[in-house]
């Protein structure tokens, strides 16, 4: 039997490099719900402030429209 070809490089031979994953998760309770603007651009700061690489947002009761116009 012969040994099957190896595709991918041993990770011991990989330049090392070190890389980062932010990841969030919110639960907003209806904050697009919210009458008070400074509420919502506080909470908006707060998650560019944080820089997530990848957000999931619970519960916040917002449809398309809003979303987009906030972000």
């Amino acid at each position: 039997m012969s040994a099957l070809p190896t595709l991918l490089p041993s990770p011991s031979s990989l330049p090392s490099r070190q890389s980062s994953l932010r990841l969030g998760t919110l639960n907003c309770r209806g904050l697009a719900k919210i009458s008070k603007p400074d509420t919502q651009q506080h909470f908006i700061r707060f998650l560019r402030n944080h820089n997530f690489s990848i957000l999931a947002l619970q519960e916040t009761h917002a449809n398309s429209d809003t979303v987009i116009s906030s972000f």
